[in-house]
């Protein structure tokens, strides 16, 4: 359920991106993180993590997908580096 609800600020902020007009980096990562969580879900956690070291390469700046990423680290046993990237 947690997926979902990032799934669908992903979406809105998707949305909100392409109509603001924010960069083609940004759009790309909130697609990435969609897509991670899409894997997620299907338990499939090592793609989830590529797709959001993807998103995070487009934009680093973006806290859902540093948040996301730090959930999968968790569930894959990274305990220490999911904390970190829960920290940023």
């Amino acid at each position: 359920m947690k997926t979902f609800w990032a799934a669908l600020l992903c979406v809105a902020s998707l949305g909100l991106a392409q109509s603001s007009g924010m960069g083609k980096d940004a759009t790309k990562a909130l697609k990435a993180v969609q897509r991670a969580a899409e894997l997620e879900e299907a338990g499939k956690l090592q793609e989830a993590y590529a797709a959001l070291n993807e998103a995070l390469t487009a934009d680093g700046s973006l806290s859902v997908a540093w948040r996301e990423r730090g959930k999968v680290r968790w569930l894959l046993g990274e305990a220490d580096f999911g904390l970190a990237d829960l920290d940023r």
